[in-house]
């Protein structure tokens, strides 16, 4: 506001509005004021990315509505159709007959037929012409294109794309199909189609109209459809009456982009390869499969599924997820498809699927590979680390079950051990939960170790009275403790005398 007024205070108050540069304006609104909105939020990339919206057309609801932006950095032009949001578009939806109209592609292709069959409904809005200016809907939106491109790029070689969600997909394939078909537009390059839940637009005479057009290298068209969404899947056939046998089956167009979700199934395909299809084949076997893969059988899904599923924010998320997921695969040092490891472009799908190639393509990778030393380092510190993790738990687990077990077996191996073998315990408790030493008794009748005879000579009657002297030490650790009470383990000396509790913990030694 403050630099419109000073604007107007330094120019002639009737050319006021002249001056004032509202790029400039713009910019400088973007740098002064706070952002508004999240960082990497769709709202804030199309601030930051300095798309202009130069027209929009939404003067009654029940006509096709739509925008036309610009990119003055890529002299870009780009068209965008609003989807289905009122009981009007739902009947034009719903008119599955077909419309023949002529075809504008003038060159002769396989399969040329001089009609072509589209959709009635997308024809009436895109083709039909008003009674005051006996113009249609497409040669309105040339002229505001051609209009718009021309001021970035007097010689006319700007770029073109052209987007929709649901039925702005369908009026975005058309509006794509013939503006490649016009010499209006031949100094744009290529024209650039990206729709989302686009059904079907037309029948088996536009699809091969298509193909030409893609071929020539006039379009390239990215078609993305969600896992489960019905739209895509629709219309099936023009349901011309009761007569199957002249009944017109719509095909869809342009490259197939199958989004499935951010679980772990599309984890598990997006680490393969990209869903992408394309309908370069045309024979019995080929069909079958489409129309499996693309009916309503294959996409079933409950109520609140199919509303969700539809979404151009479900289309969103699920598109942001495929790219950054296959972008960190890229990254990754043990994916070790160099084929697989990046994205691709639209330019390049058409090389694998369509086997249609344009100077263009290039199929070097943008995201340089890890060296196989590398792999190799980072393999050896990998499995160092479970080696000693390995052994870490193997040891802790020996030293909690092992240790008494093999203190009897060392006992039992010494076949001439001059200490008696520990005695059993006379009265186990059903709580008890470990035993040191069996019950005190006369150390002449204790039970002998394996391989040692009676009449072996031990020295018994030396540890004798250090046995009697423990035995003192017993009566009081037997009331204090649970009533447990152990024979001492005599080691050169060392007497032990203890007690097992519930608690596992040593009373005293």
């Amino acid at each position: 506001k403050r630099t419109v007024e000073e604007n107007a205070i330094t120019t002639p108050s009737n050319h006021a509005n002249i001056f004032v540069d509202l790029q400039k304006l713009m910019q400088e609104a973007i740098q002064e004021q706070p952002k508004f909105f999240r960082e990497g939020s769709v709202m804030n990339n199309l601030i930051e990315s300095g798309i202009e919206v130069v027209w929009f057309s939404d003067m009654t609801q029940n006509d096709v509505v739509y925008g036309i932006c610009c990119q003055r950095e890529e002299k870009r032009v780009t068209v965008v159709f609003r989807g289905t949001v009122n009981s009007h578009n739902w009947l034009i939806n719903l008119k599955l007959s077909t419309d023949r109209v002529p075809n504008p592609v003038e060159q002769e292709y396989p399969g040329r037929t001089d009609m072509l069959d589209i959709h009635t409904g997308f024809s009436l809005y895109m083709l039909r012409r008003r009674k005051d200016t006996s113009t249609n809907k497409i040669e309105e939106i040339f002229k505001k294109i051609d209009a718009i491109g021309r001021e970035m790029a007097p010689d006319g070689r700007y770029n073109l794309s052209i987007s929709g969600h649901s039925m702005g997909g369908a009026l975005a394939t058309l509006l794509g199909f013939y503006v490649a078909a016009s010499q209006k537009f031949v100094n744009v390059k290529q024209v650039r189609v990206f729709t989302f839940a686009a059904p079907r637009v037309g029948t088996t005479s536009f699809l091969h109209a298509y193909q030409h057009m893609e071929r020539s290298g006039k379009i390239r068209h990215a078609r993305f459809s969600n896992r489960a969404d019905i739209v895509p899947v629709v219309p099936f056939c023009n349901f011309d009456g009761f007569r199957p046998w002249r009944w017109k089956y719509y095909k869809h167009v342009g490259m197939r982009v199958q989004l499935h979700g951010v679980g772990r199934v599309a984890k598990w395909r997006l680490s393969k390869a990209l869903d992408v299809t394309y309908p370069l084949f045309h024979d019995w076997a080929s069909e079958a499969r489409r129309v499996f893969v693309n009916s309503i059988f294959a996409n079933l899904t409950t109520l609140k599924g199919f509303k969700r599923n539809h979404t151009l924010t479900e289309y969103q998320k699920r598109t942001h997820f495929a790219s950054q997921y296959r972008l960190a695969m890229a990254k990754s040092i043990f994916y070790n498809d160099q084929k697989r490891n990046r994205m691709k472009s639209l330019d390049e799908y058409y090389s694998i699927r369509a086997q249609i190639s344009t100077n263009d393509v290039s199929m070097t990778s943008n995201v340089v590979p890890p060296s196989n030393q590398r792999r190799v380092l980072v393999f050896l510190i990998v499995m160092s680390m479970m080696l000693f993790w390995l052994n870490l738990i193997m040891a802790l687990a020996n030293s909690f079950s092992g240790g008494n077990a093999s203190n009897v077996q060392d006992h039992q191996a010494n076949g001439r051990s001059k200490f008696p073998h520990p005695a059993a315990l006379t009265t186990p408790p059903s709580n008890a939960e470990e035993f040191i030493v069996p019950t005190m008794k006369d150390t002449r009748q204790a039970n002998l170790p394996d391989g040692i005879a009676e009449n072996d000579t031990l020295l018994i009657s030396d540890v004798e009275a250090q046995l009697l002297a423990a035995q003192s030490q017993l009566n009081p650790l037997k009331e204090y403790a649970t009533g447990i009470t152990f024979d001492p383990m005599l080691d050169e000396g060392l007497y032990l005398v203890g007690a097992g509790v519930r608690k596992k913990s040593i009373i005293k030694v």
